[in-house]
């Protein structure tokens, strides 16, 4: 699980740090003679992010985690996003209310 905020349009310095440390040739990729093969197999993420705005996961931020992620073999890959806090603050409480019931039916299945 990955939970995360949408800093600036992306992912915080902290979390593309850690992903540009474990995503390593020969241990989480490989090349093959047919292009780069993912070596994590089998894995489910769930990536939760809160935004201020609205954008559907079609923000570079929730865009960059699938496909980084789909690069390292994670093809099962749910998304929650937690959204409009500051685009609606008048119900930002029950927009985060309503993220948290999804969390809730999410972590059913994992």
């Amino acid at each position: 699980m990955i939970a995360t905020p949408l800093w600036n349009l992306h992912v915080h310095s902290r979390l593309k740090s850690w992903i540009d440390t474990v995503t390593v040739a020969g241990k989480t990729f490989r090349y093959t003679e047919t292009g780069s093969e993912g070596l994590i197999n089998n894995k489910k993420l769930l990536h939760i992010q809160a935004n201020g705005g609205v954008f559907h996961g079609q923000d570079p931020a929730s865009q960059y985690i699938k496909t980084i992620f789909g690069f390292l073999g994670i093809k099962d890959c749910s998304e929650l996003f937690v959204e409009g806090m500051d685009h609606d603050p008048e119900n930002s409480e029950s927009i985060v209310a309503a993220g948290i019931e999804k969390a809730k039916e999410l972590g059913k299945t994992f």
